[in-house]
């Protein structure tokens, strides 16, 4: 890939497919009006390099919410803040 090893982008399965960001994008949102032998390359091109989407970047761009909880705790080896740990994971899910 393009990042030394990173996680493969749009870009890199554009590259291998031959085609534009915005034909792969197309292609991933499912949108009708990509030719069918295209949408095999690029579909081909998503397996062939593993690209995965990247839900957190995706948040970012689109402004909306990561879907993540962030809790800071003094002491995880407390039994009350073990519970309050459990507490906020089961309310949260």
């Amino acid at each position: 890939m393009s990042r030394g090893g990173a996680n493969p982008t749009l870009r890199d399965v554009a590259l291998l497919a031959g085609v534009s960001t915005m034909t792969v994008s197309r292609v991933l949102h499912g949108a009708s009006r990509v030719a069918s032998t295209t949408r095999q390359r690029v579909l081909a091109a998503v397996a062939a390099c593993g690209y995965r989407p990247n839900e957190l970047a995706r948040s970012l761009r689109c402004h909306s919410g990561t879907g993540l909880i962030g809790l800071v705790l003094p002491d995880l080896s407390s039994i009350s803040c073990s519970r309050l740990a459990v507490g906020v994971d089961a309310q949260a899910a």
